[in-house]
């Protein structure tokens, strides 16, 4: 009979945020780390399926976090986010993997938006970050602003990111897809396709399929879908930096500056069914694909967009309350987890990993406590109930 393997902590989920807390683990060189998938192994993880886009702040407006949390919290959320970007950036740099500095601008088609932005911005700048308004760019006859955010956007190769990742994590050990995890009385028993091992410490870094290894939190964790296609303009340069995020309709749309003349727009999920929520898997949208780039040109007329020449779909986890979900699970000691992004996996799933491997390691971290599970214990135990 094959010897069971013992190991310090086992990692379920090979995306960015697995990959990203073995490599901060890996400076502990004591540690006996495996690493393990939830899913077979020709299939992507949501990282693969990510734009090349990393920012800092939330896709909601400061705002609507304050209004939903209080200021406090939605300080402290904007600046966890903003040390992920940043702690992404640094690593790109370190490892020579191609970034581009751009902005993150709010664009405003209604008086109501006005309205909010500027509050935003107040609330922003005595909060202690950068923000203005500006007048919208000059090719276009709609817009009545722009709210720009301190430069906290960036275009990042994605791919070699995750290839980067990968390297640094590769002498751990691999034991492919995970069945079941289940708790011992000193250790966890976890069976693999490949083999049984067991581990003191287990953190699912599996994003989307957090809802299935732990029920409890499967009400507050929503599925959701978007899309994104890549579109040249026909017209030459567009009026924003590249690597700068747009969103507008408080951002039911989104537009990343790949290039001068190339954006990654996505968005306008309320067409689809349920407008997204609650999918079981990503589906191109042929009614989203036709009007993305109508969407755009009623924004820039002269600035027509190109056919798409790269679309894919991808699937999203939408805490029910729009906090990400990272740190220990409450009532189940071993247990760490981390999910929620919210279209900004690249950069938080950088950090939640950091994070993750920090809190194992008993060192400090800028991770707020209420992004901690233990805020969401009321519904799981509903769902219990149930």
């Amino acid at each position: 009979m094959q010897k069971i393997q013992h190991y310090d902590i086992a990692i379920i989920g090979l995306g960015i945020t697995g990959l990203s807390t073995a490599h901060h683990l890996g400076t502990n060189n004591d540690l006996r780390i495996c690493m393990s998938s939830d899913e077979e192994a020709e299939a992507p993880s949501t990282s693969t399926l990510s734009a090349n886009m990393i920012t800092g702040g939330l896709i909601d407006n400061f705002t609507r976090i304050a209004q939903r949390h209080g200021p406090e919290k939605a300080q402290a959320a904007w600046a966890y986010s903003h040390h992920a970007y940043d702690a992404v950036l640094a690593f790109a740099k370190s490892h020579k993997i191609e970034t581009k500095e751009g902005a993150r601008i709010r664009l405003i088609e209604t008086e109501d938006e006005l309205t909010e932005c500027k509050k935003a911005v107040d609330q922003l700048n005595a909060a202690g970050f950068k923000s203005r308004m500006e007048t919208p760019p000059a090719s276009s006859k709609v817009l009545l602003g722009q709210q720009i955010d301190e430069a906290k956007a960036a275009f990042i190769d994605h791919q070699k990111l995750l290839d980067v990742l990968k390297e640094s994590t590769r002498r751990h050990a691999h034991i492919g897809k995970t069945l079941t995890v289940t708790r011992e009385s000193q250790y966890f028993k976890v069976a693999s396709e490949h083999e049984m091992i067991h581990a003191e410490v287990v953190i699912y870094a599996n994003h989307l399929g957090v809802r299935k290894s732990i029920p409890g939190l499967a009400e507050a964790l929503v599925s959701s879908q978007d899309q994104w296609q890549r579109m040249k303009s026909k017209n030459g340069k567009l009026p924003f930096p590249v690597g700068s995020l747009l969103t507008w309709r408080h951002g039911h749309y989104w537009a990343h500056i790949e290039a001068e003349d190339q954006i990654c727009m996505g968005g306008a999920r309320f067409i689809r069914p349920l407008a997204g929520f609650e999918a079981e898997q990503a589906e191109l949208s042929d009614k989203i694909a036709k009007h993305l780039p109508e969407a755009w040109a009623k924004y820039f007329p002269d600035l027509p967009l190109s056919a798409a020449f790269e679309s894919k779909a991808g699937l999203d986890i939408r805490p029910c309350d729009e906090i990400p979900v990272i740190g220990p699970m409450f009532g189940e000691t071993g247990v760490f987890l981390a999910a929620g992004y919210m279209g900004q996996g690249l950069s938080l799933g950088f950090k939640a990993g950091q994070s993750l491997a920090k809190i194992v390691l008993g060192k400090s971290d800028e991770l707020p406590r209420f992004f901690w599970p233990e805020r969401l214990r009321s519904l799981a135990a509903v769902s219990t109930e149930e």
